[in-house]
C-alpha cells in the first residue's frame, strides 16, 4: 500500500481535542501504516531478497521513493503534535533511520 503525502493540512475542529481530530486520526493511521511496513521490512527483506543485484535495484528504488515521497511527508506533519501520549512511536521511522536499514 502507498502512502502519499497530504497536501494541505485540514482545519482542526475546534470543539474536539486536537489529537482526536479527523485530521490528527489520519496522521495516526499514516504513520502507523509506515512503522508497520518498515518493521516487516527490517525484520525480513534481506532474508527474501537474494540475488545482489535485485536488492541493490530495490534498495535504489525505495531510498529515492524515501526522498521524494516520505521526507517531506515526514518534515511537515512530524512536527504536529497528532497524539498526546505516542508521538515518538508513530515517528519512530525518520527518513534517516530508512535510509540507514537500506544502506545495511
Amino acid at each position: 500500500k502507498i502512502i502519499k503525502p497530504m497536501n494541505e493540512k485540514p482545519p482542526i475542529d475546534q470543539n474536539t481535542s486536537s489529537s482526536t481530530s479527523p485530521f490528527c486520526r489520519l496522521l495516526k493511521e499514516k504513520f502507523s501504516l509506515i512503522n508497520e511496513h518498515m518493521d516487516q521490512w527490517e525484520e525480513n527483506w534481506l532474508n527474501w531478497i537474494i540475488e545482489d543485484d535485485i536488492r541493490s535495484t530495490i534498495r535504489t528504488l525505495m531510498i529515492e521513493s524515501v526522498n521524494s515521497i516520505y521526507l517531506p511527508f515526514y518534515k511537515k506533519y512530524s512536527v504536529i503534535n497528532f497524539s498526546k501520549k505516542k508521538m515518538a512511536q508513530y515517528t519512530r521511522w525518520s527518513p534517516t533511520k530508512i535510509i540507514q536499514l537500506l544502506n545495511r
